[in-house]
């Protein structure tokens, strides 16, 4: 049999351009390395190296061996990841991020499930709005993030793969004293004359001047806020009424019903997204697994309500 130590050396001597550059790359002397590219020539019964002065060249028989060498090197760099995957799946690591309203909605569950199957890893969770979650991945800070993004104002993804989990639909929010509270879906034309409470610079508020718009109208906006929890404090008070995504709610406070509009509303793009260039370690791919399993069923877990998030049809996608 062909030793393996001898087939690498010839490829490095071939890649190199001469025994003695290898020598150095391998941190070995000259002579070394042109005894056991001997020993190769003597096992196999052929030359594989035709040497000149100023460059040594592959023989067909060395550039046939080499072939076979570099697909040897894959094997064993794929052998020692694994194993290096194998130990972090005992005492590993893995970073991700979300955007906060994955952070205190979604991932708890999911954080839960992952650390009881896996005690031995650690996990680290950050929580940033998704455009920093973007610049955490290129850097390295995270692995994975789960992020979010509305039609008009796409993140780029053209480095990343994306795994999409659920399309996020808006809905509006009003008092369950308000007179439209137990109607079915309703044309928004219909709340041409309430007062509106909105989130200060935030997408949704972007999403539905421009729904309003479309309808028709432009909505009287009576506060702005900063928290998606202060939104639903207000509109329990019956300050306003409010449009917002599912996800953002959590758990509705009983002073607020949520209604349908017949019109369309805009609708957030939720998804898990790693880079492209970067091979995820073993932690990483087991958490992007629960994440995505966690995601559907928070899903099904809202199926038969009118304010459900749904999940997306697409399961990976590279951009």
């Amino acid at each position: 049999m062909l030793d393996a130590r001898r087939l690498l050396m010839l490829a490095e001597v071939d890649r190199c351009g001469s025994i003695a550059a290898a020598a150095e790359a391998l941190s070995y002397t000259p002579s070394a390395v042109s005894q056991q590219i001997s020993r190769l020539e003597r096992e196999i019964g052929q030359p594989v190296l035709e040497r000149h002065p100023r460059r040594t060249v592959l023989t067909e028989v060395g550039r046939l061996l080499v072939a076979h060498a570099e697909r040897v090197r894959f094997e064993l760099e794929a052998a020692s990841a694994e194993l290096v995957d194998l130990e972090r799946l005992r005492s590993g690591t893995v970073s991700i991020g979300a955007f906060p309203s994955a952070t205190s909605l979604l991932l708890p569950p999911i954080v839960r499930s992952f650390s009881c199957q896996h005690p031995s890893i650690g996990l680290t969770v950050r929580s940033a709005q998704s455009k920093e979650l973007v610049n955490q991945l290129v850097h390295g800070e995270i692995e994975v993030a789960i992020m979010s993004d509305y039609e008009w104002r796409r993140i780029s993804t053209t480095n990343f793969y994306i795994s999409l989990l659920a399309r996020d639909p808006m809905k509006v929010l009003v008092p369950v004293g308000h007179e439209l509270a137990n109607r079915g879906p309703i044309p928004l034309e219909v709340l041409r004359n309430e007062r509106w409470i909105v989130r200060a610079d935030h997408p949704t508020t972007e999403g539905l001047l421009h729904s309003c718009r479309m309808a028709g109208f432009e909505p009287s906006i009576s506060f702005e806020t900063g928290e998606r929890l202060d939104l639903q404090a207000m509109v329990a008070m019956g300050l306003g009424i409010a449009a917002a995504p599912i996800l953002s709610l959590g758990e509705v406070l009983p002073e607020i019903a949520v209604v349908d509009i017949l019109d369309p509303l805009p609708e957030r793009r939720i998804f898990l997204a790693h880079l492209r260039r970067k091979r995820l370690s073993a932690p990483a791919v087991l958490i992007s697994k629960v994440i995505r399993s966690g995601a559907q069923s928070w899903a099904k877990r809202t199926d038969g309500d009118s304010s459900r998030v749904y999940p997306a049809t697409n399961e990976v996608v590279a951009v």
